[in-house]
């Protein structure tokens, strides 16, 4: 049975076990942004893994409407913090790397007015 390593935010904290076929290790969690993971990732980037599943990126975005002490980010800062996460998380581990899309967010809630200006 392959082992997998997901990192990430609640996308991945919250995908059913049913979903994926083999052993889990989860460094995923809800409203997580890069620099927290990567801040995190030497505790747990010796753990070898066959699949290492990649999703971060939408927090990075989000939390600086809603949190008055996360830094304002543009997207180049954005983007280069994940090309460099991933980067390093595939030379620390010989597995494959799973890079899933950065995915839109719900528009549906009354606390949504900022969704429109991320998703774009």
């Amino acid at each position: 049975m392959k082992k997998l390593k997901l990192i990430g935010d609640s996308i991945l904290a919250y995908m059913p076990k049913a979903m994926l076929k083999g052993i889990e290790e989860r460094h995923a969690i809800e409203n997580a942004e890069t620099a927290l993971l990567r801040h995190l990732y030497p505790q747990y980037k010796d753990s070898p893994a066959d699949i290492n599943i990649f999703c971060l990126g939408i927090n990075d975005y989000f939390r600086q409407y809603y949190d008055e002490d996360f830094p304002k980010m543009t997207t180049g800062e954005i983007i280069n913090g994940l090309i460099e996460f991933i980067a390093e998380i595939k030379a620390d581990n010989n597995g494959e790397l799973v890079v899933l899309s950065l995915l839109p967010i719900r528009q549906t809630m009354p606390w949504s007015t900022h969704y429109p200006k991320i998703n774009k």
